[in-house]
C-alpha cells in the first residue's frame, strides 16, 4: 500500500506556481527560505530533495521528499509550515541552539509527522549557513566562535 502525505494535494491543478504567506510582515526566515531553497536542493548531509513550497495545514510550507526504506524508487513526501520555520527560527536566534526536545515539545505537529522534519529544519539551517550540527543539536553559527 502506497503512504500518502496528509493534507496536500499534490495533483497539477492544485499546484499553483507560488503560495503566499499569512503575514509577511512577521516572517523573518521563510522568505529566506523561498528564495534560497529551490526545488531539487539536496539538504546537506541528509538524502532529502526539496520539492517547493505548497500549502499545508493552511499554510504555505517546505515539502521535501525523503527515500521510502522499503521501496527504493518511492519517496514519502513531508513537509514543514511557515510557522514552525519562524518558530525554530526564534529559537535558534535566542538560545543559539535547536535541539530535537525543543522540537517535539513546541512543534508538535511537525513532530507528529516524525523525527524527518527535525532533521530537514537543522538540514535547512546548516544549507542557509545560519546553524551547524553538534552533539546532537543544530547550533547558531552567530555564537560560533570562529
Amino acid at each position: 500500500m502506497k503512504r500518502r502525505s496528509a493534507g496536500i494535494d499534490f495533483s497539477a491543478a492544485s499546484a499553483p506556481s507560488r503560495v503566499e504567506s499569512k503575514n509577511i510582515g512577521d516572517n523573518v526566515i521563510f522568505p529566506r527560505i523561498r528564495t534560497d531553497v529551490l526545488p531539487d536542493t539536496i539538504l546537506p548531509g541528509a538524502n532529502y530533495s526539496v520539492k517547493g513550497i505548497y500549502r499545508r495545514r493552511g499554510e504555505a510550507a517546505l515539502v521535501y521528499r525523503i527515500p521510502n526504506r522499503t521501496a527504493a524508487d518511492s519517496w514519502y513526501e513531508k513537509g514543514v509550515v511557515e510557522g514552525e520555520w519562524e518558530q525554530a527560527y526564534e529559537r535558534l536566534s535566542i538560545s543559539s541552539e535547536l535541539s530535537r526536545a525543543w522540537f517535539n515539545n513546541n512543534l508538535r505537529a511537525a513532530a507528529a509527522e516524525g523525527p524527518c522534519n527535525y532533521i530537514a529544519i537543522g538540514k535547512v539551517f546548516v544549507f542557509l549557513g545560519i546553524a551547524y550540527y553538534k552533539g546532537g543539536k543544530y547550533m547558531s553559527r552567530s555564537s560560533h566562535a570562529a
